[in-house]
């Protein structure tokens, strides 16, 4: 019986984590336009993690 919890829970865990970057995209895409060019490069190169988690499906 608690299998059928944790893997409803485990199925719920992206469309919670899509609706979450979905709330912060528009602030986190004004960051990153403000940026010069040089320091977009440099932003991406040092975080290329925090990229991963906003992008990812």
């Amino acid at each position: 019986m608690n299998t059928k919890y944790l893997s409803f829970l485990l199925l719920l865990i992206p469309y919670i984590f899509k609706n979450h970057v979905s709330a912060h995209e528009d602030l986190f895409n004004e960051n990153v336009t403000t940026m010069h060019d040089g320091e977009l490069s440099k932003f991406i190169t040092n975080n290329e993690i925090v990229l991963a988690m906003f992008y990812a499906p």
